[in-house]
């Protein structure tokens, strides 16, 4: 996601590391089904824990990047956190994606592109 926002920032960058996350390609899908199977065992093994956190914790990382760039450039205006909205946003992108992963109408590019659309007009919504 870092090489496909190399010369953006702000929402387009947001816009667009959220169109190489979301399972819009079959690479994608691919990487979303092991990314699955990650999870499922880190629900059961308590070792994996740990490294299933700190991964989370890279990602909110990165998308908190973006939102925080849009809140400097004025693009974004909200009474929370930079990271708090990331890990919103992440954890509603997961179940898209798992969602589209299930069920062909939720997994179209024209649908998860109304759908990065939707999430990024309610960043700036405030509470």
């Amino acid at each position: 996601a870092a090489s496909a926002t190399e010369n953006l920032r702000g929402l387009a960058a947001l816009k667009q590391c959220l169109k190489v996350t979301l399972p819009m390609t079959e690479e994608l899908r691919m990487e979303w089904k092991v990314r699955l199977v990650f999870w499922s065992m880190a629900a059961v093994d308590d070792a994996l824990h740990d490294p299933q956190s700190v991964r989370f914790q890279k990602a909110v990382h990165h998308f908190s990047k973006h939102i925080q760039e849009a809140f400097n450039d004025g693009e974004l205006s909200h009474n929370e956190s930079a990271e708090a909205l990331s890990r919103r946003l992440l954890n509603l992108i997961s179940g898209m994606s798992i969602a589209a992963l299930h069920n062909a109408r939720y997994g179209s590019n024209a649908f998860l592109q109304q759908e990065i659309d939707y999430l990024t007009k309610s960043l700036s919504l405030k509470p």
